[in-house]
């Protein structure tokens, strides 16, 4: 069974006219997510060429290494075959790992700097960890992919909901703003699990998922490209 999530998926055979839409959808994801990162870089060039180079680089490039994983993975899920299953999904995931890492060594560097690289640290070492899992049985990798997803996901969402219940003013506006793409994804994300609890089918829950990540995602790149 395939795992329709943003950044966890596997094969699935999808009967035609169906595939192709979901392919086009995917892909435009993985599109908006590079658009959300090239513009990121332009913006802060033109308006903030002085800004700390951690989230110069750091912001843009979360989104731009999550939409080449999206490329690998679209390809991985509809075209490759089998003999490319682990090596390719294990590569995409490395680099949305890498994405996420970048993410939070950004925010925990610039934006919020009381947990002290924590949850950097900690996804290096899930990251870690879950390439161990590889060689060892790939449903167990799976396990540990969800849990290293959620909890390099989860310490951003944290602090933005930190940042938005204690600053005022444009600040608070752009946590807020910054959360609620993060819950739009989240709500994305939700679609496997409403099918396999049957209240959603399997292409339903491929064609519904991924407007509503681009969604999100391009909320939350205003909300980090904006907040500096």
């Amino acid at each position: 069974m395939e795992l329709n999530l943003l950044f966890v998926s596997d094969y699935e055979i999808i009967p035609e006219p169906a595939r192709t839409i979901i392919i086009a959808l995917q892909i435009s994801v993985a599109i908006g997510c590079i658009l959300i990162g090239l513009t990121a870089f332009k913006y802060f060039k033109k308006n903030d060429p002085h800004m700390s180079r951690t989230y110069f680089f750091g912001i843009p490039l979360f989104f731009l290494l999550v939409g080449v994983a999206r490329f690998i993975l679209v390809y991985h899920d509809y075209y490759a075959p089998d003999t490319q299953d682990i090596p390719l999904w294990a590569l995409a995931n490395l680099i949305i790992f890498s994405g996420f890492i970048s993410l939070n060594y950004t925010v925990e560097t610039k934006v919020y700097t009381k947990t002290r690289h924590f949850f950097t640290i900690f996804g290096i070492s899930i990251t870690i960890l879950y390439f161990a899992s590889i060689f060892i049985d790939k449903f167990l990798a799976t396990i540990v992919l969800y849990i290293a997803i959620a909890f390099q996901f989860l310490p951003t969402l944290g602090i933005y909901l930190i940042i938005a219940k204690n600053s005022t003013g444009g600040l608070k506006k752009k946590a807020i703003i910054i959360v609620i793409g993060m819950l739009i994804l989240l709500l994305s994300q939700s679609t496997s699990l409403l099918e396999m609890i049957g209240l959603m089918d399997r292409i339903s829950s491929s064609i519904f998922g991924p407007p509503v990540a681009l969604t999100g995602l391009s909320l939350l790149g205003w909300g980090l490209v904006r907040s500096k």
